[in-house]
């Protein structure tokens, strides 16, 4: 359709060219080249397109075609390859046809100043100026270092011809001695593009280094062989160029082996070196000293410890339950709660040995609240190493009292695990002060190889004492360290998140600060790591997999839409789900997604069913290149399998039939499961698996009796989806209906359909 349409529009000009005496007779050659030209210096000769795709379903039966698949490209800003420079408008394209090609311009670039200490700054000021004309050129210019490594980007703004964009850049961006730094200009709206340099130079530093050991896991348990890996490492965190000398385990010397280990004695400025290492305790549990000690660049010297709990291969799960506050106290005004239940505490459940637990049991103060594990909790699973909060209110009648907790559950290997906590609830607060911290959330980002830093001040009034501890603490956690712990009156808490010893991907944890005496008396500050986070690699959005909604909930089969998330188009054809393909993997807070599927531009994966409800983060690596994505997580969120891959039409396998017949449908997104099944498998054993919430279906407003679900559960080929074999009411609505799964309080939408016969 499009060629001779367009044939029309380059016919109008040439007609137009000749009556308009640019040209003598009428022809224009190969006009590609104009039109190149044109999208630079007359875009307006096209309509961008910006979203849609020319995907299309893989034809069955064709070598490693599945339903998910579909082949194409997605449109973007600019030129792309699913609708090129867009659509055409013919009036513009003709009567700007003989427009100036692109101006050409100069780039220059300045630093101010261009010698700075380790620890300093400097102003980088690109000047972008037209060859000719008035007017100033538009866009962005972006900078680098001489190795290619990207310092960051700022928009030009100016007039007459001449535009300016300034870049601040840290000391710690660059490297001692000189660093070339390259301003380019990638053109704009009728200019061409261009480059500059400037040098500028790092000096020895005027502060003294400050070192950071830590060790990855932390506490270090043994491994089925019996040795006891990890990685030890050391952060420079001041801006200071360090050396380390001297290096000892419980007292003996192994300086000679810090090249062998480390790799090198030098850590940079906000560097770090680490060490991947195995021992053998001769027994267990002790604690392990590590001792460093070296210079830094100004020829000062320094001395650092760790000391390292080393703990027996365990063969159980242990849950830790805490209170935050640890003693709560009634504050005023506080806007949690309502005033008939004013007591407001956070209880934070823990798992410390690497072992799943399924929660069966909940007391408080002796009243058994087993029902809201799932609502206040958000999950009915702790994973390994995993953790979950609750917000709790309580009312207490004659304070000071103490009221126990207890929570039961059953790890993966059938043990009977308890975890139980006495919290002390005080009387009303008098003249409480204040509480804040700088951040409400903490993001930091490392390559594989070093370290990242960051500071939360924490406010007080002075004289006031206040802590702070990271959530969970256990072997996950162990990336980042923190100090101070405690304090009094204001003051700053530090973090440094290491990377060696750590897979390419996204790290989360939680700092908890606390202060009696102080409204609130407890503070959430969550923290994100990620390591290898690229620029090339994009999550664009997410969706349910069937019903491509944006609606989730744990073991639901989950589409991701994006650039470059995979090097090449793989599926999964065994199972369990494996946790990578083609170099790709997935997590969702922290824990492994099994893939169905992976292509550049989507991935079909499983939000574990350890997923809490509440914000999820998604972080996807290919190989080593890494996205994320956040997206909020519900105890349900059903989505029909359909005939059409758009999550609309009739219903997969049964597009229609009769009344008083028995038919199936599948769904995913409908949370916990009993009994269990493991993220990423298909159940085992006798017993079908069904949804832990009430599972109901309509078809065209009319309610399937209960006795008409003549089957719901997980099928012993699935991962993630429920298969429902259904009766149609006798008193359905004849001619095309929606059907509607409804679980626990979530519903699916009515896209989904079944025709009725008779």
């Amino acid at each position: 359709v499009s060629t001779p349409v367009f044939a029309g529009i380059v016919a109008l000009l040439n007609h137009y060219l000749v009556q308009n005496k640019v040209q003598s007779k009428p022809g224009v050659g190969n006009i590609n080249p104009t039109l190149y030209r044109l999208a630079q210096s007359a875009p307006n000769a096209f309509h961008d397109i910006t979203v849609g795709n020319n995907m299309v379903p893989c034809k069955p039966g064709t070598p490693n075609c599945t339903a998910a698949l579909e082949l194409g490209y997605s449109a973007g800003p600019g030129y792309d390859l699913a609708t090129g420079l867009g659509s055409v408008d013919a009036y513009n394209l003709v009567t700007q046809w003989t427009s100036a090609p692109a101006i050409g311009t100069t780039t220059t670039v300045t630093a101010n100043p261009t010698s700075i200490p380790a620890g300093g700054s400097t102003t980088l000021t690109a000047t972008v100026k037209a060859a000719s004309g008035s007017t100033a050129p538009t866009g962005s210019v972006s900078f680098t270092l001489g190795s290619g490594a990207s310092l960051g980007a700022a928009n030009l703004s100016g007039s007459g011809g001449t535009a300016t964009a300034p870049l601040t850049v840290n000391a710690s961006q660059l490297t001692m001695g000189n660093n070339t730094i390259t301003a380019s200009y990638g053109g704009g709206s009728g200019f061409m593009a261009s480059s500059g340099s400037v040098t500028v130079s790092v000096g020895v530093p005027t502060v003294p280094a400050s070192l950071v050991p830590s060790v990855t896991p932390n506490p270090v348990f043994q491994a089925p062989d019996g040795t006891f890996l990890y990685t030890l490492r050391l952060s420079e965190i001041s801006g200071t160029a360090a050396t380390l000398t001297g290096f000892t385990i419980e007292g003996t010397d192994y300086s000679s082996q810090i090249q062998n280990w480390f790799g090198s004695a030098s850590i940079p400025p906000n560097g770090t070196i680490s060490a991947a290492l195995g021992s053998q305790p001769s027994a267990v549990p002790v604690n392990w000293v590590f001792g460093f000690s070296g210079t830094d660049a100004s020829g000062a010297t320094w001395t650092q410890q760790i000391t390292v709990p080393f703990l027996g291969q365990p063969s159980a799960a242990s849950m830790t339950l805490a209170s935050a506050p640890s003693a709560v106290a009634l504050i005023p005004n506080t806007t949690h709660c309502a005033s008939q239940t004013p007591y407001y505490q956070q209880l934070n459940l823990q798992e410390q040995n690497g072992y799943e637990v399924q929660l069966t049991r909940f007391l408080a103060g002796g009243n058994d609240l087993t029902s809201y594990i799932q609502p206040w909790f958000g999950s009915w699973r702790l994973a390994p190493f995993g953790a979950l909060h609750a917000g709790i209110c309580l009312s207490i009648s004659n304070p000071p009292q103490t009221v126990g907790y207890e929570v039961d559950g059953t790890d993966t290997a059938g043990n009977a695990i308890v975890a139980t906590l006495l919290v002390p609830f005080q009387s009303p607060v008098s003249s409480p002060g204040a509480l804040t911290v700088s951040k409400s959330s903490v993001a930091m980002s490392a390559d594989p190889t070093q370290s990242a830093a960051a500071t939360v001040n924490v406010n007080v009034p002075s004289g006031q004492p206040w802590t702070v501890s990271v959530f969970p603490t256990n072997q996950k956690s162990g990336w980042l360290v923190v100090f101070p712990l405690s304090g009094t009156g204001p003051a700053s808490v530090n973090l440094v998140a290491a990377a060696p010893g750590l897979a390419s991907g996204a790290y989360t944890t939680t700092l908890v600060f606390q202060s009696a005496n102080t409204t609130p008396q407890f503070v959430n500050v969550p923290v994100t790591f990620t390591i290898g986070a690229s620029s090339a690699i994009l999550i664009g959005g997410v969706a349910n997999a069937a019903s491509y909604l944006h609606a989730y909930a744990p073991g639901m089969a989950l589409s991701v839409f994006g650039t470059n998330l995979a090097p090449s188009i793989q599926t999964a054809y065994a199972l369990p789900l494996p946790p990578a393909l083609a170099g790709v993997s997935a997590t969702v807070n922290g824990i492994a997604a099994p893939l169905y599927f992976v292509s550049p531009s989507q991935l079909n994966i499983q939000i574990p069913y350890e997923t809490a409800a509440g914000t999820a983060l998604l972080a996807v690596s290919n190989n080593g290149q890494v996205a994320t994505f956040t997206f909020p997580v519900s105890a349900s969120a059903p989505g029909l399998y359909t005939g059409d891959q758009s999550g609309s039409g009739p219903i997969t396998l049964n597009p229609s039939g009769n009344r008083g017949q028995i038919y199936t449908l599948f769904v995913t997104g409908v949370g916990d499961v009993s009994p269990p099944v493991s993220t990423g498998a298909a159940p085992t054993g006798t017993q079908v698996p069904v949804p832990l919430l009430a599972v109901s279906v309509t078809i065209g407003g009319v309610a399937v009796p209960a006795q008409g679900i003549v089957y719901a559960g997980i099928p012993s080929w699935s991962v993630g989806t429920l298969q429902i074999n259904f009766q149609v009411p006798q008193n359905a609505p004849l001619g095309v209906d929606p059907v509607v799964v409804t679980v626990g309080s979530a519903a699916s939408s009515a896209t989904a359909t079944f025709t009725v016969l008779q």
